[in-house]
């Protein structure tokens, strides 16, 4: 696998971990005014602070494709996400 595809398998990872960690408490609070902020802001903060860590633990320089750097597109994508599983669960 080309070193681009093990950041993507971890930005997949990340957001799928990121939906499983808050999932119960933020399926309680989506349909309430406010809710989805709350769910881009978790979202945020997370990422933010787990790009901290890749830069951190990084030993040598690697280049990082601007998708995986953009946090206003991870966000978009977690919400795209949890928008899609409301529709289809019928919540």
């Amino acid at each position: 696998m080309p070193w681009w595809g093990w950041l993507i398998a971890g930005a997949a990872l990340l957001a799928s971990e990121l939906l499983l960690i808050d999932a119960q408490f933020y399926l309680v609070f989506l349909g309430r005014p406010g809710g989805m902020e709350a769910m881009q802001l978790r979202v945020a903060e997370e990422y933010v602070k787990q790009f901290g860590k890749l830069a951190d633990e990084a030993s040598s320089k690697l280049i990082v494709p601007a998708t995986l750097s953009d946090v206003s597109s991870m966000i978009a994508l977690a919400t795209s996400v949890v928008k899609n599983q409301s529709r289809v669960s019928g919540a």
